[in-house]
């Protein structure tokens, strides 16, 4: 079980990267106006931030992915209305998660 101490340190942690990510990367993570994050961004995050933890990266996306304004956004994005960014701006390929991440459909019936 976690300590408070532990807790705070995660806590602070987290914030910390937070603050980072939204000074690199402005124009997407920007509280007030969120983008569509690219499918696979967490990838991104690990190879331009080596000195944070895997861990506390996955638990910054499941935070920003979770917020009610991040999920309106999302939402566009997978009705194809809105294109999902990568960490610089460019647009990616739209559409819903399990879609992109199983690939291009196949027949099998010929």
């Amino acid at each position: 079980m976690a300590t408070s101490e532990t807790l705070t340190k995660r806590h602070l942690a987290a914030v910390a990267f937070a603050v980072e990510i939204d000074f690199r990367y402005p124009g997407i993570f920007n509280p007030a106006n969120p983008v569509p994050l690219k499918i696979g961004i967490h990838f991104d995050l690990f190879q331009v931030c080596p000195n944070t933890s895997k861990t506390n990266i996955s638990r910054f996306l499941r935070w920003w992915t979770a917020r009610q304004n991040y999920q309106k956004v999302r939402a566009l994005a997978e009705a194809g209305n809105l294109p999902r960014r990568d960490l610089w701006g460019n647009e990616q390929k739209n559409g819903p998660v399990a879609e992109q991440l199983s690939g291009p459909s196949v027949d099998k019936g010929q």
